[in-house]
């Protein structure tokens, strides 16, 4: 084969720095650029996420900024405009740090703002400008992690942040493209085409935005890998994401694609099997699954020791969205994180009956609880010796049950109680244990590096589970990532254990990377609902009734119970479950606005039970008007279809394309009111009465002779 010319060779005059007219601002306040050549690659990695499925590429020449955007640099774009810093910065200059509690619309007001100073016009770089630029470009030795920043698995940062431009720049010249902080990309997060692109943007639309290059939080070091991606809702202003700018040259003309340069993505795709390999789990997976798959509706509790910081700590508010996670944002060790919240969890006012009485009047099927969050205390009383302060590097009793109490167990009989199936969240991830894989960086100091330990440690928790609480319906573990999953945990190990005391129970995909990934008996995406569902497996939205889980005093983002049914109509339209949280408090109460707005939203949904459970995916691969449908499949000779309308439509007539069955009657779907309709070739044409029946709009039934036969039958794409 001929070798590329330009690819190998050395350019001269490859690197160029762009200077601008220092009449437009002082040297730190206006990033400078670097010229990235064109060329072809391969993006992704196989050895990577199962969103990394590696492609071929070829990009433009583009010019970005070698370093991350400051917080000086930020801040003259707000003393310039009427733009206001983050709050996190007003009383600390930090100005060769860079710029953080940014969110995507933030980013790109700078961006516009810049291209008035330049006269160009300046953008966040897509995802394939981003990972090109970090793997160095046409200049590229290979490394899986951009060179000056790591060469080796390892991760450098040791859990600090640093000043942008201090540590060794990659083959482009181009600084912290590992490491430091993840950085916005213009692209929507989706998965990688499979045939070759130029110049790819990334999907059409979607929820989350793509960020890239991992962050100084990560102990983990894949996720600091060039082709690791992460995203983010578009208005989220996370502590640990920042942004870089590039700008394109004037035609964007693309270079002829060529020989992509080698890249770690080179090598063959490696897979995880379904369940380790263990058939038990295979084999009556649909027979364990069905009763999940119907369930529609379950009810998430988030409670442990965070919840008696509820969002604050020692008198400091906390404003990330994770309340449960406020050992992290207050970088308290264990020692102290426990002193300071265990006199405050009492669960004085803790009565799992009222809890179990609310999710019955939702209409939830099943719960799940969090046993052990990430910071590694219990609601049950462990019998594994570490759990005793006398036998762990803290001095900590792991267990925070008040004395003579389980609170696990209490919860357990008051959901069979109330008929209402008994799932069990348990972390895999455990920042308190010294062994653990994903070990907390403020503990370092205690580490002993003896995984093994902790899995013994792991495993009796998850046995203890599994044996000591009659029959557990769902096992929800989180989390793990591309280099910790699966034999990490021993999974294999432990789903045997699990086969063996609870036959019967469901098992989340989580002990595997990647919340869509297909190993486990469902898909478990989390504060989103996808484009559409997912045919071959079964899935759950995990979402909150705010921005937190736990509990959180200062998160007044609390969505009407409205928005709430429409969400559940989404996931349901789609053919998943929705798994609603609540985070009580430190004494076991849910908040009264929480309560209130959940009998709101259960009154809606005893209403449309009918409408919502024993329902199937919509037929439709688009609808005509704003809203949703599912289908009912009664029996051979008949089925209904649901229609949720959120606006009037034009004319007061409501048009549904390709139905091809005979249309036995329409009425709303509560009052049992006929609605008059005729049918013109495959559009049903339904009269629909001004008035809402409901706050968000009106439900309306259809009901056919026989199957449904629906023109290009498909799950809906439409979205919220």
């Amino acid at each position: 084969m001929k070798k590329n010319k330009k690819t190998l060779q050395p350019l001269l005059a490859f690197v160029v720095i762009v200077a601008f007219a220092p009449a437009l601002a002082s040297a730190s306040q206006i990033p400078g650029f670097i010229e990235v050549e064109g060329g072809t690659f391969i993006m992704g990695d196989v050895y990577g996420d199962l969103d990394e499925k590696p492609y071929e590429v070829t990009v433009s020449t583009f010019y970005i900024s070698p370093k991350e955007i400051t917080v000086g640099q930020y801040r003259a774009f707000c003393e310039a405009t009427d733009n206001k810093m983050p709050r996190e910065y007003i009383d600390a200059p930090h100005d060769n740090e860079p710029i953080r509690y940014v969110n995507i619309h933030r980013a790109r007001k700078y961006c516009e703002w810049l291209s008035k100073k330049l006269g160009k016009k300046i953008l966040l770089p897509t995802e394939a400008q981003w990972e090109f630029a970090a793997r160095g470009g046409l200049k590229s030795e290979g490394y899986r992690y951009a060179k000056g920043a790591m060469k080796v698995d390892k991760n450098s940062d040791g859990g600090r942040l640093h000043h942008v431009g201090t540590k060794l720049p990659n083959e482009l010249g181009l600084y912290d493209m590992s490491e430091n902080v993840w950085e916005w990309c213009r692209s929507w997060y989706g998965d990688y085409p499979t045939e070759a692109q130029v110049n790819p943007l990334g999907p059409n639309s979607g929820s989350f935005y793509a960020v890239r290059g991992g962050s100084y939080l990560n102990d983990d070091a894949p996720y600091s890998r060039v082709a690791d991606r992460s995203s983010y809702m578009p208005w989220y202003n996370m502590h640990d994401v920042g942004f870089r700018v590039v700008y394109e040259t004037e035609n964007n003309k693309p270079p002829k694609v060529s020989t992509p340069i080698k890249t770690s993505a080179d090598t063959t795709l490696m897979r995880q099997l379904p369940y380790e390999g263990v058939e038990h789990f295979t084999k009556t997976k649909e027979t364990r699954t069905r009763w999940f798959k119907e369930a529609k509706l379950g009810m998430f509790i988030h409670w442990g020791l965070y919840s008696a910081g509820g969002g604050y700590y020692k008198g400091k508010r906390y404003g990330q969205h994770y309340a449960e996670w406020i050992q992290v944002w207050s970088q308290a060790d264990t020692k102290d994180y426990a002193e300071q919240l265990r006199p405050g969890f009492i669960a004085e006012d803790y009565d799992p009956k009222k809890w179990a009485k609310l999710a019955k009047h939702i209409g939830a099927r099943y719960a799940v609880l969090t046993s052990k969050h990430h910071d590694g205390f219990t609601l049950f009383n462990t019998k594994h010796p570490y759990a005793k302060k006398k036998n762990n590097p803290y001095g900590v009793d792991v267990s925070i049950s008040p004395e003579g109490r389980d609170l696990l167990g209490e919860y357990v009989e008051a959901f069979r109680e109330e008929d209402i199936k008994v799932g069990l969240y348990y972390s895999l991830i455990d920042w308190q244990h010294p062994d653990s894989p994903f070990h907390y960086e403020l503990n370092n100091s205690k580490r002993t590096d003896n995984t093994a330990d902790y899995l013994d440690y792991c495993h009796s928790h998850i046995k203890q589970l599994m044996t000591d609480y009659g029959k557990i319906d769902l096992l929800w573990s989180d989390y793990s990532s591309a280099s910790k999953q699966g034999k990490t945990w021993n999974t294999k190990g432990l789903l045997e254990m699990i086969a063996q005391e609870q036959p019967g129970i469901v098992v989340s995909n989580r002990f595997w990377n990647g919340i869509e990934n297909p190993y486990g008996d469902y898909v478990t995406p989390e504060k989103y609902v996808p484009a559409t569902g997912f045919a071959s497996n079964a899935w759950e939205v995990c979402h909150t009734m705010n921005e937190s889980f736990g509990y959180s005093a200062h998160d007044t983002h609390w969505k009407s119970s409205e928005q709430l049914f429409k969400i559940l109509v989404d996931v349901n339209s789609k053919g998943g479950n929705l798994l609603l949280n609540i985070g009580p408090d430190a004494k076991g109460n849910v908040p009264v606005v929480a309560v209130d707005i959940l009998n709101e939203f259960g009154d809606m949904v005893q209403k449309y039970k009918s409408e919502i459970f024993g329902t199937s995916a919509s037929k439709f691969s688009n609808l005509l008007f704003d809203g949703k449908s599912n289908t009912v499949l009664s029996n051979g000779s008949r089925s209904r279809l649901n229609f949720f309308v959120y606006s009037y439509p034009k004319d007061g007539k409501l048009v549904i394309e390709g139905v091809n069955n005979k249309v036995s009657k329409a009425y709303l779907s509560a009052s049992k009111q006929a609605l008059d309709f005729n049918t013109d070739e495959n559009k049903l044409n339904i009269d629909l009465p001004k008035e809402k029946t409901d706050s968000f709009g009106w439900v309306v039934s259809v009901e056919l002779k026989g199957k449904p036969s629906i023109k290009n039958m498909a799950l809906s794409t439409t979205e919220e």
